[in-house]
């Protein structure tokens, strides 16, 4: 597997997509046709605490170099990082999105976008 260039790079001053305590999709536009998509809350939640214990040492490596990650496990802004794979609804391109997850109270949320690439395979 191989990232191709990031659509959307790592900023630690970037703002969050959501901030409360319902939680929220992260929605997306593919960067091959620009069609709307959609990582439902629930689907984010749960790959921010197991998304690595999928992927094989390559695939890790490959993430951790694109996307600058921390060995700590920390997203740019400070949350968790939470890294998903994703079909395009439109032209089935695989994607990569990285999004901060941050729990700042029990059960509240501040979600933002981190990085968003194609993986080639």
């Amino acid at each position: 597997m191989e990232i191709a260039k990031l659509a959307v790079s790592p900023d630690p001053n970037r703002k969050p997509f959501y901030d409360g305590d319902k939680g929220a999709s992260y929605k997306f536009k593919c960067p091959n046709c620009r069609t709307k998509n959609v990582i439902p809350f629930e689907v984010l939640l749960h790959a921010t605490w197991n998304w690595k214990e999928n992927l094989d040492s390559d695939v890790r490596k490959e993430i951790d170099l694109k996307f600058g990650l921390s060995p700590t496990g920390k997203s740019h802004e400070g949350g968790w990082t939470c890294i998903n794979f994703v079909d395009c609804k439109s032209c089935a391109s695989k994607l990569v999105s990285y999004i901060g997850f941050n729990e700042y109270y029990n059960t509240v949320y501040r979600l933002t976008e981190q990085g968003l690439a194609q993986v080639k395979t």
